[in-house]
């Protein structure tokens, strides 16, 4: 690959595509740390670029492109001015124009799926609609269109998404340059009928998309002429025929769709671009981008691995030494000491930084292969091994931190709740020794009342009496005591859930409720 030439943080390599005012270049953005990107650069013709109003055109494309973001139009990210050269740098879409898609289906003889021309005719649609609809910085309309929509201008990329290009010699609102009387602007094969005498609205465009859609169904020619007045009198007085008539496998659903948007009145068409888009994908289901990719690999395979080998020489041609600047204000200056690799712990801490190095060097820099002993600014790569180990043992022991510290709080959780469960079973046990046993005994007489046989064995125990309701809940007197306090809480705790006894029941059992001495029956035992 030849040398590149140079524009600023760009570089320009093999030609992608000429036009006939501009040539297209694979780049590629040189950016600050390492950072780089490919792109694609449009570069004027030079007898072009001595023309005013070419570069006013330029600038208006610019500008006019710059405003529409839509994943269906072909991003601008910026414009270069350079030895009074003026280049346009947009995004590199790996794949293929429609055009060159259907040449190379028919060279091959492979066919072309009614559903992978619906799908790129959908995606087309939608970033046209996405450009009729753009709005300048105060929010007001641009009446952007494109007037050159064409098989040229549809790029299909590699991954089955169809984007709109190319808005040199579009009308918008905020275009400096104006189309002069007389003066056509687009490929007369696909003008609307009225943009033949300057009359142009977005509805030029969704003819066009016509024009562009019967031709990819049909794989043939819609208007020819020998010569351009017999073209321009086919395009204003030709019958448009129904695309069914060519392929029969297009139904009438889809006739119906393309022959609306051949209208000769542009009233009679439809509406918006949006609009014809839901009307192909309600008439014939789209094939999925990943279909739509697998047969742009099939058709166009060897031109995208050209195309592929280019972007690999391209980015391999960004060596080192370009990505390292020598201004401050084009890299990146470490301050600090930076240890040298294989010396000693005692004079790890002795060897300078390098001045400059790159986030790509830093990122992606080699292995732990050999590498020399001094770690100068001339020793990049040893010294960016050195650095990406520094940064690997950085990392692990931030993470180490980290997971220590989340085992020391899983652990005093688990602390705070063990005491927490702790404090709860002492607040309700029984203590021990005799009021312990008083309270198991006083539960064991009011139990007692569920069973006879209970009752008559709690009977021989002193304190506590026998009666015919057995039911009952037995009332306990209970001296006040420090050593009976417990006892008595847990005592009432038992009884407040025995069973009630109803108005009536007690009134059938009008005996007196006996009293139990507790303190007796704590010194029973």
């Amino acid at each position: 690959m030849p040398t590149p030439l140079k524009l600023g943080r760009y570089s320009l390599f093999a030609e992608l595509a000429s036009g006939g005012m501009a040539t297209v270049y694979l780049g590629r953005m040189n950016g600050e740390l390492g950072f780089g990107r490919t792109v694609a650069i449009k570069r004027m013709h030079p007898h072009t670029a001595r023309e005013p109003e070419f570069v006013s055109m330029f600038l208006d494309e610019a500008r006019v492109a710059a405003r529409i973001q839509h994943p269906n139009v072909v991003a601008t990210l910026d414009i270069v001015d350079s030895d009074n050269e003026l280049f346009l740098v947009m995004e590199y879409v790996h794949g293929a124009s429609l055009s060159a898609l259907l040449r190379a289906a028919r060279n091959m003889g492979a066919d072309v799926p009614i559903a992978n021309v619906v799908s790129i005719a959908i995606g087309c649609l939608n970033g046209l609609h996405a450009a009729h609809e753009a709005k300048d910085e105060h929010g007001r309309p641009l009446g952007i269109v494109h007037r050159d929509v064409s098989p040229q201008n549809v790029l299909v990329g590699a991954d089955g998404v169809a984007r709109l290009l190319d808005f040199g010699v579009a009308r918008a609102a905020m275009r400096i340059v104006s189309t002069r009387e007389g003066q056509l602007k687009g490929k007369l094969r696909y003008m609307a009928p009225e943009q033949v005498t300057g009359e142009v609205s977005r509805k030029s465009d969704i003819y066009s998309a016509g024009v562009v859609l019967w031709e990819a169904l049909t794989r043939q020619r819609l208007f020819s002429g020998d010569t351009q007045a017999q073209l321009l009198s086919n395009v204003l007085q030709s019958a448009v025929p129904p695309p069914s008539r060519f392929n029969r496998e297009i139904s009438a659903q889809m006739d119906g769709v393309v022959l609306k948007a051949l209208a000769r009145d542009a009233r009679d068409r439809w509406d918006t671009a949006f609009e014809m888009a839901h009307a192909l994908d309600e008439t014939l289901r789209p094939a999925s981008s990943m279909t739509v990719s697998e047969w742009v690999q099939r058709v166009a395979g060897p031109a995208l691995q050209k195309k592929a080998e280019l972007v690999a020489q391209a980015e391999s041609a960004v060596d080192l030494s370009d990505t390292v600047p020598g201004e401050v204000d084009a890299g990146l200056r470490l301050s600090g000491r930076l240890p040298q690799i294989g010396a000693s712990d005692s004079n790890s801490d002795s060897a300078p930084l390098p001045a400059f190095f790159t986030m790509r060097s830093w990122l992606f820099g080699s292995g732990r292969g050999s590498a020399s002993r001094s770690t100068t600014a001339l020793d990049l790569p040893s010294a960016m091994r050195r650095a990406s180990r520094l940064d690997i043992g950085r990392r692990r022991m931030v993470r180490y931190v980290s997971l220590g510290v989340g085992a020391v709080a899983v652990a005093a959780a688990f602390v705070l709740l063990a005491t927490h469960a702790a404090r709860r079973e002492a607040s309700v046990s029984l203590p021990s020794g005799d009021g312990s046993s008083a309270a198991v005994a006083l539960a064991a007489s009011t139990r007692a009342g569920a069973s006879s046989a209970t009752a008559s064995a709690a009977s021989e125990t002193d304190g506590v009496a026998s009666t015919p309701d057995a039911g009952r809940v037995v009332a306990a007197s209970v001296p006040a005591s420090p050593s009976t306090t417990s006892a008595a809480r847990a005592a009432h705790t038992w009884t407040a859930g025995a069973r009630k006894v109803s108005d009536a029941e007690r009134s059938a059992t009008a005996k007196p409720t006996e009293s139990v001495d507790l303190k007796r029956i704590l010194n029973t035992r």
